[in-house]
């Protein structure tokens, strides 16, 4: 995995270059463990699938049906499979999503 290899070796390769800091800062805090990353993910995850049913329900006027479908369909969408390994997808949509909240 290139993010491994740049926690570990800083960027030194030209290759590496196509990956952005966001996760390489956060791994470098959590000591370059690969299962702190991947569980802050996970977090990270189910936390957008909750603002996603708050956001809905407010915007919705209180409709549970449509608020429940809404965050069904954010975990079924195909884009899952980025929000389900190591790319900073998830955090990304956490913090869109909790400015949206906010």
């Amino acid at each position: 995995m290139f993010y491994l290899e740049i926690m570990e070796n800083d960027y030194r390769y030209f290759k590496n270059h196509a990956f952005g800091y966001g996760i390489v800062i956060l791994g470098k805090l959590f000591s370059n463990s690969l299962i702190c990353l991947l569980v802050l993910q996970k977090i990270c995850n189910a936390i957008s699938t909750e603002l996603i049913y708050r956001i809905s329900m407010h915007y919705s006027n209180k409709n549970e049906k449509f608020s429940n479908l809404s965050a069904l369909l954010f975990i079924f969408t195909p884009a899952s499979v980025f929000f389900n390994s190591l790319y900073t997808e998830a955090f990304f949509t956490f913090l869109v999503l909790l400015g949206i909240y906010l």
